[in-house]
């Protein structure tokens, strides 16, 4: 019961019906690591949003430690990255933290190959680094994954530039 009431937290339909014999304690709440480190994770995606970037980072450090091979808390590390290597103040500081998110979404698409955010990801870092090869490559993985995206359209438009 405590798991379904996670999914629909995380999931966004926290307004969904929760069944009404909810434990009256918390030591009834379920303690399993899988259901904590999903939490700490979305947390720390939360985190990341606002900006809270050590905090976030202490965070998914933890959820590592529990599950190495998880491949969202690797994409969430992506977007750690490449959002600090947007507020740095010299651009010269950037290049480091985007390999660091490179590297990061990388591994977040080997763990799970049939995972699309790293490759939306990955197909942005490489357009922007000028690596059209890679960039086409990994865009039409993405699209391929999830040919309903909501950005879709803009992805493909990415590809027709790249064709070019």
């Amino acid at each position: 019961m405590a798991f379904a009431l996670v999914v629909s937290i995380l999931s966004g339909c926290a307004r969904a019906s929760v069944p009404a014999a909810a434990p009256a304690r918390p030591a009834e709440i379920s303690t399993d690591p899988l259901v904590e480190a999903a939490l700490v994770r979305e947390s720390a995606a939360l985190d990341i949003r606002a900006w809270r970037f050590e905090t976030a980072k202490e965070r998914l450090d933890r959820v590592l430690t529990r599950a190495p091979n998880d491949p969202i808390a690797h994409l969430y590390y992506g977007e750690l990255y490449r959002l600090q290597a947007q507020r740095v103040r010299r651009l010269e500081d950037s290049a480091p933290l985007l390999a660091q998110a490179r590297q990061s979404y990388e591994r977040a698409a080997a763990l799970d190959s049939g995972y699309a955010e790293p490759f939306r990801q990955l197909g942005l870092l490489y357009y922007q680094s000028k690596e059209m090869e890679k960039a086409k490559e990994a865009f039409r993985k993405y699209l391929t994954l999830k040919p309903d995206a909501p950005d879709a359209r803009r992805v493909k438009e990415y590809l027709v530039e790249l064709d070019r």
